[in-house]
């Protein structure tokens, strides 16, 4: 699984931390690292959703709050992002909801969030309430053109 990071500023040291930790079970691509210019939260999120959308792959966005990243990436289509502060959030949004990028706040310790990373990661979309899925991308689709 290919995952995509980005940080503002605040999460520069985390997702550096986070991607060296991962790197041997998941391929982790730093969308900053890559291009320094990604200097705020809103420019960090759409390079991010952008790359989930054409990769399908997962993003993880972290900025002071993680709240700044998640309304900017939900602006993609295609993009469900959600903010979580515990592993049980993170689990849900994914088993639930079929979440496919996770905002983290930097101001949490980055043992809580590798926490939570790893349950957003491990955690498989049960196909429940595909109703409310369907009803979400049809708004989208009015919605986002």
């Amino acid at each position: 699984m290919r995952i995509i990071f980005g940080s503002d500023h605040n999460g520069r040291e985390q997702v550096a931390a986070l991607t060296e930790l991962m790197n041997t079970k998941w391929e982790c691509v730093d969308v900053v690292s890559r291009d320094a210019s990604l200097d705020d939260y809103i420019k960090v999120s759409s390079a991010v959703s952008r790359l989930v959308q054409r990769t399908k792959s997962i993003g993880i966005i972290l900025c002071g709050t993680g709240a700044g990243t998640a309304i900017c990436a939900n602006k993609h289509k295609g993009i469900y992002a959600v903010t979580c502060f515990d592993p049980e959030q993170a689990k849900n949004a994914k088993r639930i909801n079929n979440a496919n990028v996770l905002c983290i706040a930097a101001s949490t310790p980055c043992e809580i969030n590798l926490e939570i990373v790893r349950a957003f990661l491990t955690t498989h979309y049960r196909n429940r309430k595909l109703h409310r899925i369907k009803a979400v991308r049809v708004l989208e689709r009015s919605l986002l053109k």
